[in-house]
């Protein structure tokens, strides 16, 4: 699945409807139930494409890009195409300058971005943080300073990513006023 996208284009096109359909087909409880084994794979299926051992060759990663795109427009699903790429770049590996996400994933975002893509990204990695403890904001802070310090770090040559981890940054500082709040009040 991570050298070549017809795996997942095959899972998608299973789950997700095509673009402009609107009518809602009835299922047998076997197609349910298939289906279902399906959306198990496809929840599971945890990958930055074209990686390898760690590192995401920006050739291959274009090539692996550009064949979705094709098998999502002759599944007539072209719509989807940011938004199931959006939710894979949170498994980049981080890049040689260790910064997040590697180079080749930055090359993509700042090519063929779109709103959905950059939303998918930014909920699948606030998403990432998994169940957490109230921390009356700290935690939060920290977190938002470290998206700032990368989006610092990119904006320059990534200006589309860096404003991905600048929302994020902006979005945990919500956050974290929030959980202060909440905390000096006694809500914790």
């Amino acid at each position: 699945i991570k050298r070549t996208p017809e795996v997942y284009a095959e899972l998608v096109s299973i789950l997700y409807r095509k673009d402009g359909d609107e009518v809602l087909v009835e299922y047998t409880e076997d197609e349910k139930k298939y289906i279902n084994v399906m959306h198990e794979l496809f929840t599971i299926a945890h990958f930055c494409p074209a990686e390898k051992d760690g590192i995401v060759g920006t050739y291959e990663l274009e090539q692996w890009v550009a064949q979705f795109r094709e098998l999502l427009k002759h599944n007539n699903q072209s719509s989807l195409f940011g938004l199931l790429l959006g939710r894979l770049w949170v498994y980049s590996p981080v890049g040689e300058d260790n910064h997040y996400p590697c180079e080749a994933v930055r090359e993509i975002i700042e090519q063929y971005s779109d709103d959905d893509m950059k939303s998918e990204y930014r909920v699948a990695l606030f998403n990432k943080r998994g169940v957490f403890s109230p921390s009356a904001g700290r935690e939060e802070r920290i977190i938002a300073q470290g998206y700032k310090d990368n989006a610092d770090y990119l904006k320059l040559e990534y200006p589309i990513t860096a404003g991905i981890f600048y929302d994020l940054y902006h979005s945990y500082l919500v956050d974290a006023e929030s959980e202060r709040v909440r905390s000096e009040n006694g809500y914790v």
